[in-house]
């Protein structure tokens, strides 16, 4: 069919069609060319302000402990092939429901951590139900055992309300 066959709406989506396909093929040699330039103007501009770059850095880290907490936890999960994610909201649930405590020492003046239930290294999930919140401590000591705390919680909470 030539082009004077066609009515204009049918011209249209052809030419359509036409400009795709020619800007399918188009920005890999575009993007190959600007990604060196970009990539060496980066370069140089890291040379020329890398001090204040990482003050930058270090302040929003010093700003933001819980989302720097959670890319390491993320990082970690990726690299160990865990399933599941939480997130730092997640996360601040869960310590709340818990009224801040760690739960192997119900010590409430320490700053809680992320904690496998069943360690990234044994096969545990990244998900919010394989985590419990412990102080640095109890964690370290913990090393990589599958102790749940949270069971022991809930007995101790039973026993303790006389029911």
């Amino acid at each position: 069919m030539t082009d004077r066959n066609r009515c204009r709406r049918c011209k249209a989506d052809y030419q359509r069609q036409k400009d795709r396909a020619r800007a399918a093929l188009r920005p890999r040699k575009v993007r190959t060319w600007q990604g060196e330039r970009v990539r060496e103007w980066k370069r140089g501009y890291y040379r020329a302000n890398r001090e204040r770059i990482i003050a930058s850095v270090v302040e929003w880290q010093r700003q933001h402990p819980d989302q720097v907490r959670a890319k390491v936890e993320r990082r970690r999960s990726l690299l160990s092939a865990a399933e599941g994610a939480f997130t730092p909201s997640e996360f601040q649930t869960l310590c709340q429901r818990y009224d801040w405590q760690c739960l192997a020492c119900a010590s409430q003046d320490r700053r809680l951590t992320v904690d496998h239930v069943i360690p990234l290294t044994s096969g545990g999930g990244n998900s919010i139900e394989n985590i419990q919140p412990l102080c640095g401590s109890c964690n370290s000591r913990k090393r990589k055992r599958s102790i749940d705390f949270r069971t022991a919680r809930l007995m101790f909470s039973w026993r303790g309300t006389g029911a």
